[in-house]
């Protein structure tokens, strides 16, 4: 996969970037709220009491309304407007470091991966499985000492450990990578 359908990828599923987002819109609609308030309450009440004061049925309306001459909730306003601003500023922030940990989880796998395609395609590898099997003949014949056979053996299994340990560092890496976008790729 590319670089930029990884990070696409990650944006979708990044738990950490989801917050962001709706802690954005979070605010906003919060700011909705505080304009709301700015606005005057009209509350009309009804009342009605079957002999429980002078008169037998008593009915009776109300009407009030809040004037918010002096109070237009603007310092409250301004809070959530700042903090619409700190928020955009935050889910910018965690974008950037997203970008930055995937752009540096994909160049450990590429180098991982180009390492281990370096190691399989070389054509020494098949000979040197082949070698080994010789010298296993060569051996039970006796045709060499122990000596030449074990230092043949600690270099056989030295390349052999060089190319378990590239298989493990790509594994690895691309584990590295599908933890940082927060899904599995292929």
């Amino acid at each position: 996969m590319r670089l930029s359908a990884l990070i696409e990828t990650a944006f979708e599923y990044r738990p950490d970037l989801q917050i962001a987002g709706l802690q954005t819109s979070f605010f906003e609609k919060s700011l909705a709220y505080e304009k709301a308030q700015r606005v005057p309450d009209l509350t009309v009440q009804g009342n009605y009491d079957r002999f429980g004061g002078v008169w037998k049925d008593f009915i009776g309306f109300g009407i009030s309304i809040d004037l918010p001459v002096f109070n237009r909730n603007q310092g409250n306003i301004k809070a959530t407007r700042i903090q619409i601003e700190q928020s955009i500023y935050q889910a910018q922030m965690q974008q950037n470091i997203v970008q930055n940990e995937i752009a540096e989880a994909y160049a450990n796998y590429t180098a991982g991966y180009d390492f281990y395609r370096k190691i399989v395609s070389n054509p020494l590898l098949d000979e040197l499985d082949n070698m080994r099997k010789a010298y296993d003949r060569n051996l039970i014949e006796r045709h060499i000492s122990m000596m030449e056979f074990i230092d043949f053996s600690e270099a056989w299994m030295s390349n052999k450990q060089t190319l378990l340990n590239a298989i493990k560092n790509m594994a690895l890496q691309q584990e590295e990578l599908q933890y940082v976008i927060g899904t599995d790729i292929k």
